[in-house]
């Protein structure tokens, strides 16, 4: 990088995982932290990663790279993590997206991003055609 900072940090698994998984990134990203702070968060978003698979899949008509490799070794989750419940989502996005919904902070988001929407297979959801 121009600062002379290491982009990507690296770990190293003392088993077969170290074969096929990713290189550690976005560690700093809010969504990670969240993550990482509970094993109710890390559920939580392996149902997401699960969920985004299978929409792949019927999209597509293939298994994602990453669904094969990962999904049964990401089930368990990391063994330091802590067992406390679900804590707040964390929301990567500009400061006047934000509001005490999520959702409707995510929808927001994205109408303000500058890029075509799709749909691959899928009617146009009714929140992005009602703001639109």
């Amino acid at each position: 990088s121009k600062s002379g900072k290491r982009m990507v940090q690296y770990w190293e698994l003392p088993d077969e995982r170290e074969k096929h998984f990713y290189k550690a990134v976005h560690m700093k990203h809010p969504c990670t932290i969240w993550t990482m702070e509970s094993i109710a968060n890390y559920r939580w978003h392996w149902k997401l990663f699960n969920a985004l698979c299978a929409e792949y899949t019927y999209r597509y008509g293939k298994v994602h790279k990453t669904d094969a490799l990962l999904r049964k070794d990401l089930f368990y989750g990391p063994a330091n993590i802590s067992n406390d419940g679900l804590t707040p989502f964390r929301m990567a996005m500009f400061e006047d997206c934000k509001g005490p919904d999520v959702v409707k902070s995510y929808r927001t988001y994205y109408h303000a991003k500058d890029f075509k929407m799709v749909w691959t297979k899928r009617p146009t959801p009714n929140w992005w055609t009602k703001a639109a």
